[in-house]
């Protein structure tokens, strides 16, 4: 069945309409921010290649200048080296090459510092995004009410390693699979889990064809929410890497 066909069907339910509706605007909101993160995404990795391709094109000059002064790049006391090749009437050890150097030396480490710091902005919008979507993920599959509200009340429980693997962290301090975990936080506080009974014609106490029917469209309808927020959550994986 497809996303439409289950729309339809779930269409013809009591209140169908509306759940159909708040679906598709589910569905409108997620595709939405990915296309804004991949924006985000693109803007960053071009004003990135820019600051490593000026970085490297600094080093390379710098690089140039230690060998003709004669100074290898790793020295640590970069000053007295300079000093002593001045003192020692090296090749290229007059004041205005000096100052020179010591020009490049600054501006390669700005680059450098600000290369850095784009690369931890990313990382760290990346590692957000994740985080949002994998528990949206699981508290959709979980039947969750309110599960966008959910997912800031229990992002600050989950960790990311650095190799992106996220872990949740319980009330007892033990590491799970964050599905296992938003299960079991959801076990222990139904209030926020909705109800998942569809009253409406055909469903009685013994449960009548229009009750299962009813039931088993809900969890399809579950399995395809949590379906489109998995496939956010790869899509931000191809955009961030």
């Amino acid at each position: 069945m497809t996303l439409d066909e289950l729309l339809a069907a779930l269409t013809k339910l009591p209140e169908g309409a509306k759940l159909t509706e708040a679906i598709k605007a589910l569905i409108a909101t997620k595709e939405t921010e990915i296309a804004q993160k991949g924006s985000q995404c693109k803007g960053l990795t071009k004003t990135l290649k820019e600051s490593e391709e000026k970085l490297k094109a600094t080093s390379d000059r710098l690089t140039k200048l230690h060998d003709h002064l004669g100074i290898d790049e790793d020295v640590e006391d970069l000053d007295g080296a300079l000093a002593e090749a001045a003192k020692a009437g090296k090749k290229g050890g007059d004041e205005a090459l000096l100052k020179r150097l010591e020009k490049l030396e600054k501006s390669r480490k700005q680059d450098k510092d600000a290369s850095d710091k784009l690369l931890a902005e990313e990382r760290s919008k990346r590692h957000d995004l994740l985080k949002r979507q994998t528990l949206l993920s699981s508290l959709t599959a979980g039947n969750a009410a309110r599960a966008d509200e959910l997912v800031g009340l229990l992002s600050g429980m989950v960790q990311i390693g650095d190799d992106d693997e996220l872990t949740f962290v319980d009330e007892k301090g033990q590491s799970v699979r964050v599905e296992d975990g938003v299960k079991g936080w959801l076990a222990a506080r139904p209030e926020f889990v909705k109800n998942a009974q569809n009253p409406g014609a055909g469903s009685g106490a013994g449960g009548g064809k229009g009750g299962e029917e009813g039931g088993n469209i809900g969890k399809t309808v579950a399995t395809k929410v949590a379906e489109t927020a998995k496939a956010s959550s790869d899509a931000q994986t191809h955009f961030f890497g």
